[in-house]
């Protein structure tokens, strides 16, 4: 338990700071969440393609035909979850290859995808991260392609296919 002491002290210094004030300390704080791009503010990241998230946002407009801002919130949210797990798939790719750059050129070729994933699974984090997000992205397009399939129904309006996440 705290200290009366040590709480009035904390209480005083959180009044003095009121966030960062310069160009750099703001360009800082904006990109703190771009360390993978998973749970970044911006969708599309400065090395991914602005055309090509369009053109899977406009892909999934032309299919579901949102009728209102909701409908349109959805859509756009499926995209947006669309685009990140299509990131991790790429990041996945990755992985895979850095690590079998990595192998001993003593272990057959055939060995070093195996060789590649048992050190990935046994002296790195990445994959329990992978793992973490992919569940995390893949409910949250479920829930939105669900959404807006009940939508339409309650909306007497066609029913859409359902799209198969890959």
């Amino acid at each position: 338990m705290s200290s009366q002491r040590r709480i009035d002290s904390s209480r005083a210094n959180g009044a003095r700071s009121r966030g960062p004030k310069t160009p750099e300390g703001l360009a800082r704080c904006a990109a703190a969440p771009l360390t993978h791009g998973f749970n970044a503010r911006q969708i599309v990241l400065p090395q991914e393609s602005e055309d090509g998230f369009r053109a899977l946002r406009e892909a999934y407009l032309a299919e579901f035909q949102p009728a209102s801002p909701r409908d349109l919130a959805l859509v756009d949210l499926l995209a947006a979850a669309r685009w990140r797990l299509d990131r991790l798939r790429l990041i996945e790719v990755d992985l895979y290859d850095t690590e079998i750059a990595r192998q001993d050129p003593g272990i057959p070729e055939e060995l070093k995808l195996a060789a590649a994933f048992r050190t990935l699974c046994d002296e790195s984090r990445a994959f329990a991260s992978f793992d973490r997000y992919d569940a995390h992205l893949n409910r949250i397009y479920q829930a939105a392609l669900n959404a807006l399939h009940a939508r339409r129904k309650k909306s007497g309006g066609k029913k859409c296919n359902r799209v198969p996440i890959p």
